[in-house]
């Protein structure tokens, strides 16, 4: 029995988690999951293994079909070591991104709220505070009315 029969889908948390990426990676290229699902999977990989870079690259890959929050989401991670021109470039394709996957509600609890504070990040960044305020008030507006958050947070990993 080789290494590919061992190892199973529902482990590829637990393996990202343990930083045994190289079996993340097997499970992913003998996996017959929706491409959409291996290719946010294989971003989670490049961003744990700190690969920013390259996570955007295959984020932006039209055949890997990423959401639109993992397209932003990686956008907001690209690296920071660049002139401040180049990086806004970044910063504003992340809004346009997250915006529009807490638009279109294609983000669970959890990374709507990450996608929110991505977005104050990126408006302070941009300079523009006022609308980071905005956004923030919106979150405690809309999370008031929750009694008891933490339930919410002990599903399955969420994506990135």
């Amino acid at each position: 029995m080789g290494i590919k029969d061992e190892l199973k889908m529902d482990d590829f948390w637990k393996y990202l988690d343990e930083g045994e990426y190289r079996k993340c990676y097997t499970l992913l290229n003998n996996s017959d999951l929706p491409t959409s699902e291996i290719s946010t999977m294989r971003v989670a990989i490049y961003f744990r293994e700190l690969k920013y870079e390259d996570a955007y690259s295959f984020a932006f890959d039209k055949e890997n079909e990423c959401s639109n929050y993992v397209k932003g989401f990686a956008a907001f991670k690209h690296p920071r070591n660049m002139e401040k021109k180049k990086y806004e470039v970044f910063i504003n394709e992340a809004i346009e991104h997250l915006e529009s996957a807490i638009k279109n509600n294609e983000v669970l609890f959890y990374n709507r709220l990450v996608a929110q504070t991505m977005l104050i990040d990126s408006y302070f960044i941009l300079g523009k505070s006022e609308k980071s305020f905005d956004i923030a008030k919106d979150i405690l507006k809309e999370y008031s009315d929750i009694d008891n958050v933490s339930p919410l947070f002990d599903g399955k990993y969420q994506i990135l």
